[in-house]
């Protein structure tokens, strides 16, 4: 009845009826064995001495691995933190990023075509390990994929980025250029594809404004790439009040 109101286990309360007077608690009792901490300080130094950019868990793997090479047990994890960090060897840790005021009230999507185009990269990786790197193009009114271009490897260079803008104003206009008067924006992120001096001067030719989603947006910029991976890629795409199944060709 006196556990229950009080709310503790009977086995514990005659656990501590049952120790003996000498009894101490292994936790804060603990006797450090420096020699070892020693022998763990000077492994760990032969393993980061070249790359000192090693977290504690990294260079307690390549310890480790060293250590049951040599038929030796391995330490724990905590061990290398604690022995780390009494010898300042852990990394700094990160700053904390400043939270930013910015309200995002942005809307990307418009309410008519050739407005505001949008474009974004993905990679697929295919069952035999190779990779297809494709680009988009995308009309933020009605969603329509105007352009793409996709290879078989890896990277977004700037030329694919080009090219795909040349064939969707002359799909969009008949031309290669947009037509008088209309105030069209290309909208991509920070990618060196799409901040090339070559592809700026590329899309001013065309008579596009470039525009590009801040650094710390990922709320405007995720808008193109969710439509497109899972809208196109995964499914169908309405072109021309038909609906049309892509297929991708890289020859």
């Amino acid at each position: 009845m006196v556990c229950r109101l009080l709310g503790v286990a009977r086995s514990h309360v005659s656990d501590l009826m049952a120790r003996s007077p000498d009894w101490t608690d292994g936790r804060t009792a603990r006797v450090r064995d420096e020699t070892a901490d020693l022998v763990l300080v000077d492994a760990v130094r032969a393993e980061i001495g070249d790359l000192p950019t090693y977290g504690y868990r990294r260079a307690g793997a390549l310890v480790n691995r060293r250590r049951v090479a040599l038929g030796l047990a391995p330490f724990n994890h905590k061990r290398f933190y604690r022995v780390m960090k009494a010898y300042r060897l852990l990394l700094p840790k990160a700053p904390r990023r400043v939270a930013s005021a910015r309200v995002h009230d942005g809307v990307v999507a418009v309410t008519a075509s050739n407005r505001r185009w949008c474009s974004d990269g993905f990679e697929i990786g295919c069952e035999n390990g190779d990779v297809v790197t494709g680009v988009f193009l995308k009309d933020c009114c009605d969603r329509e994929i105007i352009s793409w271009r996709a290879w078989s490897t890896r990277g977004l260079p700037g030329e694919p980025v080009r090219d795909m803008l040349i064939k969707a104003v002359e799909a969009r206009f008949g031309d290669v250029k947009v037509n008088d008067g209309v105030e069209l924006e290309f909208l991509s992120d920070n990618g060196g594809a799409f901040r090339a001096k070559d592809t700026h001067a590329l899309v001013r030719e065309l008579g596009i404004k470039p525009v590009h989603t801040p650094v710390c947006s990922p709320q405007s910029k995720e808008w193109a790439s969710y439509c497109t991976l899972c809208g196109w890629l995964n499914g169908d795409k309405c072109r021309g009040g038909r609906t049309v199944t892509p297929t991708l060709s890289l020859d």
